[in-house]
This record gives C-alpha cells, structure tokens and sequence, in this order.
C-alpha cells in the first residue's frame, strides 16, 4: 500500500478530507488551524461560494518543486482538489501525512488484538 500511495497511481479524489462550516468562514477564530476554513476562505477569495453549512473538500499537500509548506502548519498544507488539478500546479498530495496519519491509526486500531502485530511493525510495513 504504502509503494501505491507514494507512486502516485492513486487519482487526487482518493485524498480528499471534507468538512462542514459551522459559521461563516470569517466568523472562525482559529482560522489558522483549521484546514477546511483557510480552503473556504481561498474559495471566496476566487469568487466561489463558501458559507455555514457547506461541505469544503481538501487535499493536505507538498510543492513537489519545493520544501516550504513542510515546515507550516497542516492548515497551510490544505488545497483544495481544483487548486491541485490546475494545469500549472506545483501540488500533490503529502503522501506520509496520509500514511502515518490516516493509514496508520486506522489499521494500528483494527490490528491490536492480532498477536505480534504492534504499531511499529505496521509503520514498518507502511
């Protein structure tokens, strides 16, 4: 899985996290650390729609011409899949962001009763 993954032969829509607004995006406080809010307000930004009660898809991603947005927040990380699908796009998706934080968790918790399967051997296989 985890070759797959970092090879790319996955399409972007297998990535996308969506979130509801549950205020207007300029009415959140914590806008830095919310992935979803700095997606809607980049929206409204380009003249799109974004307002409480919508669904705000994103892709938490690298520049694969540079290394700036490791250093950022995951909010920073945050585009949304039309930013990602533009012709002259330097973005892909954070491969091990989503392996250690999505992947891992998730097969880790199904996969602790199973005897001499641990965390780390998990990670190992990712």
């Amino acid at each position: 899985l985890g070759c797959e993954v970092r090879s790319g032969k996955f399409f972007i829509n297998k990535f996308v996290i969506n979130k509801n607004l549950t205020k207007a995006p300029e009415a959140y406080a914590d806008v830095k650390s919310q992935p979803h809010v700095q997606v809607a307000l980049r929206m409204k930004n380009r003249g799109m729609s974004a307002r409480q009660g919508d669904t705000i898809p994103y892709v938490i991603c690298v520049k694969t011409d540079e290394n700036t947005i490791a250093s950022k927040g995951l909010a920073d990380k945050a585009f949304h899949p039309d930013e990602i699908r533009k012709e002259d796009s330097n973005l892909q998706p954070d491969f091990e962001w989503y392996l250690n934080q999505q992947i891992h968790a998730s097969v880790a918790r199904l996969c602790e009763h199973i005897e001499g399967t641990g965390s780390a051997k998990i990670a190992e296989c990712l």
